[in-house]
């Protein structure tokens, strides 16, 4: 049972989040500096994570590894060129990976690409608090549910606090924001494929967070930062978008949206 100081915890470093959101709340061009911001601080923990600290050249792969593609595309030039840059610095960064956590730096790799593909859209600020609401909601429903329901474990090799109460009424959560995007978004909520998606989308966002306590076990980290009470770092903050953020763009490429994410314009 989580002690009330935990709550506490979690409650306070929540505010530190609020002005990347009121940044993306206000659009283009500080949509994309808060985008920069996050990936920036979740780039510093994945580096220290993949080099154990030590500096050198490796480093500064990794560095460029993980910024680049999230950078790259504000910039003009083909996408051929992208994919070629971003694919040969992602080659390099698994060959240096010398914690052979390939899976890992492919996640954070695509991850990055993804964000500064979705805030580059029209609207993308938008498309990106949807589903921040959702994926948010997802996290508090289990927290709260998991720690007030309990039972069996949903994966105690890996994460020994979460439990299927916790998966299920987290994805609860999701569900009521979903209904409520839907009447402020006005659309139309029959449609079976977007109550799937969203069952996909809480479904990879709790998968993230088990990936990365997997491996924080393997590397024997408790948290992959300490500047946000309760939360720990930026990657334990937002290791769900991690696998969420490429499948919502690879929907977009094959034009399809949700219609919890048919935001104005899209």
């Amino acid at each position: 049972m989580s002690s009330s100081g935990d709550l506490r915890a979690r409650l306070v470093g929540s505010i530190y989040f609020i002005p990347l959101l009121v940044m993306i709340i206000l659009g283009h061009p500080f949509s994309v500096i808060a985008g920069w911001m996050a990936i920036g601080w979740a780039a510093y923990e994945a580096v220290s994570i993949l080099t154990a600290g030590k500096s050198g050249w490796p480093q500064r792969l990794f560095w460029l590894a993980i910024l680049l593609p999230f950078g790259i595309v504000f910039l003009p030039v083909p996408p051929a060129f992208m994919v070629a840059v971003g694919g040969g610095l992602w080659t390099a960064a698994l060959l240096l990976n010398n914690r052979r956590e390939p899976g890992f730096v492919s996640l954070m790799v695509c991850a990055s690409a993804s964000l500064g593909v979705l805030l580059a859209k029209e609207n993308g600020h938008l498309v990106l608090i949807c589903l921040s609401a959702v994926v948010s909601a997802g996290d508090v429903g289990a927290y709260v549910s998991g720690r007030l329901l309990g039972g069996p474990k949903l994966a105690p090799q890996i994460s020994p606090s979460k439990t299927w109460s916790g998966a299920i009424g987290g994805l609860g959560s999701s569900f009521a924001v979903v209904a409520g995007l839907a009447v402020w978004l006005g659309t139309d909520v029959s449609a079976f494929s977007g109550w799937g998606f969203a069952v996909l989308v809480c479904v990879l966002a709790q998968s993230g967070d088990l990936f990365e306590s997997g491996l924080k076990r393997r590397l024997g980290i408790k948290d992959s930062g300490s500047l946000v009470p309760g939360h720990g770092g930026a990657l334990d903050r937002f290791d769900g978008y991690m696998a969420v953020l490429p499948v919502v763009i690879v929907a977009d490429m094959l034009h399809y949206t949700p219609f919890w994410l048919r935001v104005t314009g899209q």
